[in-house]
């Protein structure tokens, strides 16, 4: 199976309770991470730090730290889920020129 075969094979598939178990303990270290060090000096070893936990779940289970920050803010303001996604892409967002 490729890589991308297998990412869009997880993105498809329901985790496991214990899966979302540990998605959540990782979505708090990572907010917790974040508080601590900010925004661009968190990092997957900063993350697995906060949590104790090996940094190697952050890419199970998100596949990159990218992605972890993009979903810790639906965690933080569940009212607001998913409504930064389109432009929020982490150290490559590009402000929008007047037209």
């Amino acid at each position: 199976m490729t890589g991308a075969a297998r990412l869009a094979a997880m993105a498809t598939r329901r985790p496991s309770k214990s899966g979302q178990e540990t998605r959540e303990k990782i979505l708090d270290a990572a907010l917790e991470a974040v508080r601590v060090e900010g925004l661009v000096g968190t990092s997957a070893r900063a993350i697995a730090k906060a949590g104790d936990f090996n940094q190697a779940l952050v890419f199970y289970h998100f596949g990159s730290v990218d992605e972890l920050l993009l979903a810790a803010p639906d965690r933080a303001l569940p009212g607001r889920a998913g409504r930064g996604r389109r432009s929020a892409r982490i150290g490559r967002h590009r402000p929008r020129t007047p037209r």
